[in-house]
């Protein structure tokens, strides 16, 4: 039995017995020149649900292949998978309209992730700066 996330845009994703036996191990494919985004293989890990499996060992098998299909760990280092993990988190503590701006530019490093989030708080400092200067400025002609 071959377990689908429902929640994952079925166009983008086919799963395929690897060994051809339907032994429930899966492999990813995507349609010709496109690959599955590395956010939506973040999201099937972490949605994940233990209604979608056949008991406690079901979980962990398909909750590990599915950290396998994010994480890559045969292609990426300890330091890579670790970088993601840690912009993952940091993407999740950040205010939700700050956390929405920052995955909309899909930065790939934590440290691109942080000078976003640096830029967005500047920016937002130099509007409400602005904002506060136009009530002075209306609040003097008032006088």
């Amino acid at each position: 039995k071959l377990i689908e996330d429902k929640t994952i845009d079925e166009s983008h994703k086919t799963l395929v017995p690897q060994d051809g036996a339907g032994s429930g191990t899966v492999k990813e494919e995507a349609p010709e020149g496109e690959t599955v985004a590395e956010d939506t293989l973040r999201l099937r890990f972490r949605h994940f649900s233990c209604r979608e499996a056949e008991g406690p060992r079901d979980v962990c098998r398909r909750l590990r292949e599915l950290c396998h299909q994010w994480l890559k760990p045969e292609t990426r280092t300890k330091e890579e998978i670790v970088e993601l993990v840690v912009l993952e988190q940091f993407l999740a503590l950040l205010p939700k309209e700050i956390q929405s701006r920052i995955r909309a530019w899909d930065p790939e490093t934590c440290s691109q992730a942080v000078a976003l989030a640096e830029d967005f708080l500047m920016r937002q400092r130099q509007d409400e700066e602005e904002e506060k200067k136009e009530v002075a400025g209306t609040d003097k002609r008032k006088s």
